[in-house]
C-alpha cells in the first residue's frame, strides 16, 4: 500500500512540474507575441496583399437537425469569411432550418504574387523577436 502512495506522489508532482513547465513557455510565448506585434501585423499585410482572388465564391446551404447548432455554425462561418470579402471572396451561405443538409457549390481562383513571400520570409530572418517567437514555437 506504501509503494502506490509514493508512485502516486511521484505522479502527482511530475504533472504539477508539467503544468508549471507549460505555465510558463505559454507566458514566454505571450511576451514574445507581444514584443514582436508590429512586425506580426506587417507580415499580415504582405499576406493580404500576396493573395489576389479572382471572383471567387462559396455558395453554402446548410442544415444540422438543431436549429440553435445551425445559426451558431452559420454565425461563425460569417464572421471567418468576413475579413476575405474586401479580397474578393464570398460567401453565400444559406441556413437551413430543421433538415440535415450540406450543399455547396465552390468557384475558388486565386493568384500568389512571390516576391511578397520571398520579402516575408527576409523579413522574418532580419527581426530578432520573429526567430525567438519561432524557436519558442518549435521546441
Amino acid at each position: 500500500m506504501k509503494l502506490n502512495d509514493e508512485k502516486s506522489e511521484e505522479i502527482e508532482n511530475t504533472s504539477s512540474e508539467n503544468e508549471e513547465g507549460t505555465f510558463d513557455k505559454i507566458k514566454q510565448i505571450l511576451s514574445l507575441l507581444d514584443d514582436s506585434k508590429g512586425d506580426l501585423y506587417y507580415i499580415i499585410k504582405l499576406i493580404i496583399k500576396m493573395v489576389k482572388f479572382d471572383e471567387s465564391y462559396v455558395i453554402l446551404n446548410m442544415g444540422l437537425l438543431e436549429n440553435d447548432l445551425t445559426i451558431k455554425l452559420c454565425t461563425l462561418l460569417w464572421a471567418l469569411a468576413a475579413p476575405l470579402y474586401p479580397l474578393n471572396f464570398k460567401l453565400y451561405l444559406t441556413p437551413e432550418m430543421n433538415k440535415f443538409l450540406v450543399k455547396s457549390d465552390v468557384n475558388v481562383k486565386f493568384d500568389i504574387l512571390l516576391f511578397n513571400l520571398i520579402k516575408i520570409l527576409f523579413y522574418i530572418l532580419r527581426r530578432d523577436r520573429l526567430r525567438e517567437l519561432i524557436k519558442v514555437l518549435t521546441q
